[in-house]
């Protein structure tokens, strides 16, 4: 649990008395739903919040044959909204569909396996639920949302120990009930102001792979072995576990919307289209503001977080009679909100990107901007990807000389920890030495190195270190934490799982 004593779990016990046996069953599709929830339409600061600690452990490439970043058993998190105003609670509710709810904070770090990995052959399918409508996604009728290449969740946090939050960034945080090896509980974010105003319902739904649909094994633990795997005692497939749900910005009563139904006024508009708009003014009769603002509000852009981009402080100095002003937003070059009325872009960046947004004017399109406003967004990617390093060798000198770029740090994270591994190898190809995929050789080099430099700031570290004949150094940097005792991300392995130093530095 990550406070008081129990905690939601999708699971299995098999063994009551050794949580080895824990597992998950085959073929199943199963739900937490909330009762409903009328959600504030004047929300305050902080409003409009869904969060939740999890820790997610089901199977996927870690353990299973299939390609790397998929997953066999997953969870979601998906919302429903009530279609009828009345507040009559229960007779008063007409229920929509079902459909995703994307987080911002802790996203996904899987996507489904693709259903024909193993052929085409129905015993080894992935299930989606069918209570989601007919809108695209849905090549068989039904909208999916727990099918290839959606986003999920199956290996978030750590159930078995606390050296890595493997796919989610973290960071880790140790909950009241713990095993021996202790755990880390990873807290996931979800903006509701789309749902603004509305009764609501969210549940949180796993599914399982029907795996041999003609074999007797219900679960990976009565598996066991088979076609050279064993699953039994598998740390991979514990199921996925949920504490301390929280929304905020809920009202006791749903709230309905009166509408204005006032007539507009008589037009005095101007007939021609220079006399609607002047594009000699500013730029093209505008002066257009960008202003980026992130969920949280703490000025730093984590992967997958919401950031809403506003061109609602665009002044037109040129005017726009008869019409409106309209607003283009681009996202790296290509048009990511086409010309609407709609001031505002909302996105959810999983790395660096740059933004433009464009004004015109609807009743004189001489009246378009050529330059708008831009803003670029350096995302912090939770996984020391986001820092680019570049390596030096001065064969004179013999200095090595490592550079990179500081980079937005939310806390606790705060300067950089450089390490230095080894690799030795004959440069025999018949006589291959094992890759250090454990990261057993490192070494700290420097630790809280640029503490409070300005984003953008070039910091190096340089060394004199020779590597032994035969053998090569290699060097990885990852955000420092202040937290003692830390162990510092340091990138992604071979399976896509989060890399952590075995060290502490210093």
């Amino acid at each position: 649990a990550f406070s008081g004593n129990n905690s939601l779990h999708w699971g299995k016990h098999v063994d009551l008395n050794n949580r080895l046996g824990d597992t998950t069953s085959f073929r199943q599709l199963a739900a937490f739903t909330t009762r409903p929830i009328n959600l504030t339409p004047l929300p305050q600061a902080g409003d409009l919040v869904l969060s939740f600690y999890h820790i997610a452990d089901m199977m996927d490439n870690s353990q299973a044959d299939i390609p790397r970043g998929t997953a066999v058993d997953y969870g979601d998190v998906q919302i429903r909204v009530d279609t009828n105003p009345d507040p009559t609670p229960g007779s008063g509710d007409n229920w929509g569909n079902w459909d995703k709810l994307a987080p911002f904070e802790n996203v996904y770090d899987h996507i489904p396996e693709v259903w024909s990995h193993y052929g085409a052959r129905i015993t080894y399918c992935n299930l989606t639920p069918t209570d989601t409508g007919t809108a695209p996604p849905a090549p068989r009728g039904v909208h999916e949302t727990m099918c290839w290449p959606i986003g999920i969740w199956s290996h978030c946090g750590n159930a078995w120990g606390t050296g890595s939050t493997f796919g989610c960034p973290g960071p880790g945080v140790t909950g009241s009930v713990a095993p021996a090896s202790g755990a880390l509980w990873v807290l996931s974010k979800f903006n509701l102001t789309n749902y603004l105003g509305a009764r609501v319902q969210i549940r949180w739904i796993g599914t399982s792979w029907e795996f041999d649909l003609n074999g007797p094994a219900q679960d990976y633990q009565t598996y066991g072995c088979g076609a050279g795997t064993c699953w039994d005692n598998s740390l991979n497939d514990d199921g996925w576990w949920i504490d301390d749900i929280s929304v905020t910005g809920a009202i006791t009563t749903q709230a309905v919307p009166v509408a204005d139904t006032k007539a507009g006024p008589a037009s005095t508009c101007p007939v021609t289209a220079a006399a609607k708009c002047d594009p000699t003014q500013g730029d093209k009769g505008f002066a257009v503001s960008l202003a980026v603002s992130d969920a949280n509000h703490n000025g730093i852009y984590e992967k997958g977080e919401t950031v809403e981009l506003s061109a609602a402080g665009t002044t037109n100095p040129g005017g726009c009679a008869g019409g409106e002003s309209e607003f283009q937003f681009l996202k790296d070059g290509a048009v990511a909100q086409n010309f609407s009325a709609q001031a505002i872009f909302k996105d959810s960046p999983i790395a660096d990107a740059s933004y433009q947004v464009m004004a015109r004017c609807s009743s004189n399109l001489a009246c378009t901007t050529t330059t708008g406003a831009s803003a670029s967004l350096k995302v912090y990617s939770g996984d020391a990807l986001d820092i680019g390093l570049t390596v030096t060798h001065d064969r004179t000198t013999g200095i090595t000389t490592l550079s990179w770029l500081a980079r937005p740090q939310p806390a606790p994270l705060s300067g950089y920890d450089v390490f230095r591994g080894s690799q030795s190898d004959d440069g025999l190809s018949t006589t291959p030495d094992a890759p250090d995929t454990a990261l057993a050789s490192l070494i700290t080099q420097s630790c809280d190195t640029g503490i409070g430099v300005a984003v953008g700031t070039n910091l190096t570290f340089t060394t004199t270190a020779a590597p032994a004949p035969n053998s090569m150094h290699y060097y990885l940097i990852g955000h420092s934490s202040t937290v003692a005792g830390a162990h510092t991300v340091l990138g992604r392995g071979a399976n896509n799982s989060i890399e952590v130093a075995p060290i502490t530095c210093p």
